[in-house]
């Protein structure tokens, strides 16, 4: 089948598909249509990209949907019959009617090493669990989450300097890597499933705004992997100072600690260099450096800001 008798849709909001779908516009794939979350939708998820401007770009049809399985988004999906419907950075669930729209494949991608971490946030979860690697699998979508066939999978690795930013850096990377290996396979009839093995398998739960609490018992090391993986664009890991809410955007953790006092402040490091401004935190096995917070209700701070508003301040709230 060639390129141009092809008909691709493409689902998303997330930044993790984004670089795909414009890889796929600017090398003329067939992209017939752009379905993505309304702004009322669109602002109670996290990592949102804008898609307008690709789809005024390269004058595609953009359609904006509160949830893809309406029955307005369904007609005009029907309508539009796409050979491909691509699902990629989409957090709603499709219903059996969108499953069936797509003459040959409906396709979604899922930032882990399928079938390892189903479910929700698993970018955030790997980091939160300490884990080494993770990855990107491309899947043919099922009515059962995060289970159906394998097409592709890339593996990457995790380390110390990484954070959910760079690490769905990676995906998106992974996503238009994949997604132009698909497409050479289907267009050559040469597409490989492996189907995948579920059974007893945990589903990762769904995380909330709420689970980003900071528990200062635990060691620096899981202190900082809570803190990366729930940095921008998430909504945070927090803490409390004088009964205020304080996120930690930035952070750095050190192996070694000065003082006894879990969640106490014990030295303010010093830079011409705002950013590389900090404050030492001590915690069990270690310590973290705090460049960047947020206190709810006043603003942001860092560098010599961070120090006035945190000296004269013993510990973050217990």
């Amino acid at each position: 089948m060639s390129i141009s008798s092809t008909s691709i849709v493409w689902v998303g909001f997330h930044e993790e598909g984004f670089l795909a779908l414009k890889y796929l516009l600017e090398k003329n794939y067939p992209v017939t249509a752009i379905f993505t979350l309304n702004e009322e939708a669109s602002g109670k998820r996290a990592a949102v990209r804008d898609f307008s401007k690709l789809a005024e770009k390269y004058k595609v049809r953009l359609v904006e949907v509160s949830h893809i399985n309406d029955e307005s988004s369904v007609a005009e999906l029907k309508e539009l019959s796409p050979n491909i419907l691509f699902v990629i950075g989409w957090s709603q669930i499709l219903s059996k009617d969108v499953l069936s729209i797509a003459s040959d494949y409906t396709i979604g991608a899922h930032a882990s090493l399928l079938p390892k971490n189903r479910g929700s946030a698993p970018i955030n979860w790997s980091l939160i669990n300490g884990e080494l690697v993770t990855g990107n699998t491309l899947i043919e979508l099922s009515e059962e989450v995060d289970a159906g066939a394998v097409l592709s999978q890339r593996k990457f690795q995790i380390t110390l300097y990484d954070s959910c930013h760079t690490l769905y850096q990676k995906v998106a990377v992974s996503n238009r890597d994949m997604i132009v290996d698909f497409l050479m396979k289907y267009h050559s009839s040469n597409v490989e499933k492996k189907e995948q093995k579920i059974a007893g398998l945990p589903v990762l739960p769904r995380r909330r705004p709420q689970d980003g609490l900071i528990n200062w018992q635990q060691s620096a090391k899981k202190i900082y992997d809570f803190i990366r993986a729930l940095t921008k664009p998430y909504p945070g890991a927090f803490s409390y100072l004088g009964g205020k809410k304080v996120y930690l955007w930035k952070a750095s953790y050190s192996e070694s600690s000065h003082i006894n006092g879990l969640g106490r402040f014990s030295e303010f490091y010093y830079s011409f260099e705002p950013e590389l401004c900090s404050v030492r935190v001590e915690c069990m096995q270690g310590s973290i450096l705090i460049h960047q917070i947020e206190v709810e209700g006043e603003g942001m701070y860092f560098g010599a800001d961070l120090h006035d508003r945190l000296k004269g301040v013993l510990q973050f709230d217990e």
